[in-house]
């Protein structure tokens, strides 16, 4: 899920059902922004388990690549100018 506030801004935390933290991404260093997780699959060269995101869908979105590491979800790659918007949506 996503966490955000207007002081700290946006970060990705992972919960168990039970509602135990289990990981999270850095926060985004400036508020009133948003992530869009898009998929929690086997992106890695081995099939580790990933989950990719679009951080600022809506302004020249950049995708992130996460792996979990312990309990910190850490950025393996990215790609700018994306969006997940679908395209109607998009300014």
């Amino acid at each position: 899920m996503t966490l955000s506030n207007v002081e700290q801004g946006a970060q990705v935390v992972v919960y168990f059902e039970p509602g135990e933290h289990v990981a999270a991404c850095p926060v985004v260093d400036w508020g009133n922004c948003w992530r869009h997780q898009v998929a929690l699959a086997p992106f890695g060269p081995d099939g580790e388990l990933g989950l990719a995101e679009v951080l600022t869908a809506h302004i020249g979105g950049i995708a992130g690549f996460y792996r979990m590491d312990g309990d910190s979800l850490n950025l393996v790659a990215q790609q700018d100018d994306v969006t997940s918007l679908p395209s109607f949506l998009e300014t």
